[in-house]
């Protein structure tokens, strides 16, 4: 019983550390991936939840880049549990909105804030209009810095599949933007 408890106690700090080390990454990602900031803290814990649940298999050895394993397990969790969100709000009937600015205001002028606020605006409505699968590669890849091997892992895709979802993402991505700009004209 000793043993279990202080494997508990064990396995409950790693969690904790978890948290606390890739927190900021893990509600950036879900942002990206177009979690509304009021469910943000919802789909957070249950990203977690399904860490804890799954830390004993995790094995970085297995990784491409074991360096970088860890933070692309965590994006696979986040794409799945993103997804599982705007799945249980398309059953209810609730629109989701696009995400908004985490990060907050850490610029050191008002007027930085704003223009960091509203390009994070830009960002979260090009995004909301991508296909989610590609999102969620554009996503890892582009804004979280994950190499494209670990990208596929978290899909459990293809590599050749996720450079295909990338190019595609990007090309719709500019599309957006120039429709954005425009409209802006």
């Amino acid at each position: 019983m000793l043993g279990t408890v202080r494997d508990a106690d064990a396995h409950g700090k790693l969690c904790a550390d978890l948290v606390g080390e890739h927190g900021a990454f893990v509600r950036r990602t879900l942002a990206h991936l177009g979690v509304a900031a009021r469910d943000l803290p919802d789909v957070e814990q249950e990203v977690f939840r399904g860490a804890a649940r799954g830390l004993s298999a995790f094995d970085p050895a297995l990784a491409a880049n074991p360096e970088h394993a860890l933070r692309g397990w965590l994006f696979g969790i986040c794409e799945r549990q993103s997804a599982s969100h705007r799945r249980a709000a398309a059953k209810r009937g609730e629109v989701l909105r696009a995400p908004e600015d985490l990060d907050g205001a850490t610029a050191e002028t008002a007027e930085d804030a704003m223009l960091a606020g509203e390009r994070e605006a830009l960002l979260s409505a090009l995004l909301a209009r991508l296909e989610p699968r590609r999102r969620a590669v554009v996503v890892a890849y582009e804004l979280d810095g994950l190499a494209m091997v670990e990208v596929a892992a978290a899909q459990r895709i293809p590599l050749n599949t996720a450079w295909n979802r990338l190019r595609l993402g990007r090309e719709d991505l500019r599309a957006a933007a120039r429709k954005v700009t425009n409209a802006r004209h």
